[in-house]
């Protein structure tokens, strides 16, 4: 009740502000600063392998430099290593067109005015995965 804001007669003039409301607006904030500075620096990382391998910087390092990026990234990205946050996971039992699959089952199921139940994406989950000999997901 705290954290509710209350003028005369217990009518409030402001939305309530829950702590809880606060920390996801700042974590929701600050994942979007922290996104947008990862995707500003490998566009930095794209011109610099750009410019290297066009012949406009003799070494990976000074290109490295020019372009205030770290060297072993860019060594990285040259090598063929992804940026880790455009690569899966490797605990994700699902490949991507599998978890395509299961997501036009849930709309589907919508769109013909079914509310899609755990238990059936479940099952639905189950069937993709025994089909290549996956582990099942859930509970084992």
């Amino acid at each position: 009740m705290d954290n509710v804001k209350h003028q005369r007669g217990g009518h409030t003039s402001e939305p309530a502000t829950f702590s809880w409301h606060c920390e996801l607006c700042k974590n929701n904030t600050m994942h979007q600063q922290q996104s947008s500075i990862v995707s500003y620096e490998e566009g930095r990382i794209d011109l610099a392998l750009r410019a290297f391998t066009s012949g406009q910087f003799k070494t990976l390092r000074r290109a490295a430099a020019a372009f205030s990026v770290r060297h072993q990234r860019l060594s990285d990205r040259l090598r063929g290593i992804a940026n880790r946050h455009e690569t899966r996971p490797n605990n994700q039992k699902l490949t991507a067109t599998e978890e395509q699959t299961v997501i036009r089952y849930i709309l589907d199921l919508d769109a013909r005015g079914f509310a899609p139940r755990l238990c059936e994406v479940a099952d639905i989950a189950d069937q993709l995965l025994a089909a290549r000999g996956g582990i099942s997901v859930g509970k084992n």
